[in-house]
């Protein structure tokens, strides 16, 4: 009898659960890193762990269940765990030849996929009533047109919300996620709050994309979000900066970041960044734009520093200057602050990745040298970056890495 620990109590775990064959396998824990669920009994006599718990019990193999599992793969070394125990579930690498499994995983996958295709269709055709969202392009002409602010809510926001954790480069924070729920009902006209196209027809996105939405759109997931969300107000595409990879026509993105382009087009910009993102390096986003100032700010938890940023941007604002802010869930409540406040502020997340991966014609996720890709590696080891023009535009550094 084969003795399993499977890795992550996220949404995959009970798919490999079930088609894990009992009869030659007994499941012994689950390991998770979400101190939340440790020690939390899972199912019948099935605990939750610390990942330390692999120095203590014996096993045969780690399943590791999640569909991102870079980051869980890099502490699995770290940790110095054998490759032969190791079993990615959702690569299908170590997978055939250790007989452990009920039925092909390709096969266990594509059930799954079908379940949430057919648990989200009255969704997709509209059947059930979903959020008014207005298109990205619409959406930015109206930016460019009201000279008003943008605030994002994506997976990410949401996942603080329902104190889930999610993001590796923000920790939960009760006061942050009290200052999310009470942008996401606000109705300043001044700031567009902007939600993801994830609730209807996915028509527009990649294969790989619907699917994705649809396996995040839950049932469970779906409801949480709509306690907070008003059918009977207008919302904005949180995707406005994500124009490239998720979507099927790829001109899409022309269009969009010609937009943007308009909107950057002869404002004195001042940008609110993680210190390791560098947004509009070496690359033309920024080009028409009469002035660049940057305020870099910490890559991870950025939102323990933010009455110091707040604080901080509001020292080095000039008249008329347009505030570029990527800094994860911080940017969304800093965009709704400053918006308010009578200055243009735009929550502008992974519009420079999009927009680096645009131009490289990549058709998946990569590393941009010299540039944080939270999507791609969860670390901060990014290269060093020599580029005079880039250092003389800082005015502030907050407490960055």
């Amino acid at each position: 009898m084969k003795e399993i620990f499977i890795w992550g109590a996220g949404d995959y775990s009970q798919l490999v659960y079930s088609i894990i064959d009992k009869t030659k396998c007994q499941i012994i824990g689950l390991v998770d890193s979400d101190n939340r669920k440790q020690g939390r009994k899972w199912k019948s006599d099935i605990y939750i762990y610390h990942p330390d718990i692999l120095f203590q019990r014996k096993y045969d193999y780690i399943v590791i269940s999640p569909y991102k599992y870079e980051g869980i793969k890099k502490i699995c070394m770290d940790m110095g765990i054998a490759a032969e125990k190791i079993i990615f579930f959702c690569s299908g690498e170590g997978y055939a030849e250790k007989n452990i499994f009920l039925s092909p995983y390709k096969m266990a996958l594509e059930i799954n996929k079908y379940k949430r295709h057919i648990e989200n269709m009255p969704y997709e055709l509209e059947i059930e009533k979903i959020p008014q969202i207005i298109d990205s392009d619409e959406f930015l002409n109206i930016v460019l047109k009201e000279r008003c602010s943008i605030s994002r809510f994506g997976d990410g926001e949401f996942a603080i919300i329902f104190e889930k954790k999610r993001s590796w480069f923000q920790e939960e924070e009760p006061n942050l996620a009290k200052r999310l729920k009470e942008i996401l009902v606000s109705d300043n006209k001044s700031v567009k709050i902007a939600i993801a196209k994830n609730f209807g027809n996915l028509d527009c996105y990649t294969e790989d994309a619907a699917d994705a939405i649809r396996e995040y759109m839950s049932t469970v997931t779906r409801n949480n979000l709509m306690e907070y969300i008003d059918c009977n107000k207008t919302y904005y595409d949180a995707y406005v900066s994500r124009p490239y990879m998720i979507y099927k026509d790829k001109t899409y993105a022309v269009r969009i970041f010609a937009i943007f382009k308009k909107i950057f087009k002869d404002r004195n910009i001042l940008i609110v960044e993680g210190c390791l993102s560098r947004f509009g390096v070496k690359n033309d986003l920024l080009s028409g734009c009469k002035s660049i100032r940057r305020i870099e700010c910490p890559q991870m938890n950025a939102w323990d520093k933010y009455n110091e940023i707040l604080e901080c941007v509001q020292e080095n604002y000039r008249n008329d200057d347009l505030i570029c802010i990527t800094l994860g869930p911080t940017a969304t409540v800093l965009a709704y602050d400053l918006g308010i406040a009578g200055m243009q502020s735009l929550d502008i997340g992974q519009l420079d990745n999009e927009y680096e991966w645009f131009l490289r014609g990549v058709k998946e996720r990569v590393d941009i040298p010299g540039k944080m890709v939270a999507e791609v590696k969860n670390d901060l080891h990014v290269d060093y970056l020599d580029d005079i023009e880039y250092r003389k535009q800082i005015v502030k550094f907050i407490e960055c890495v």
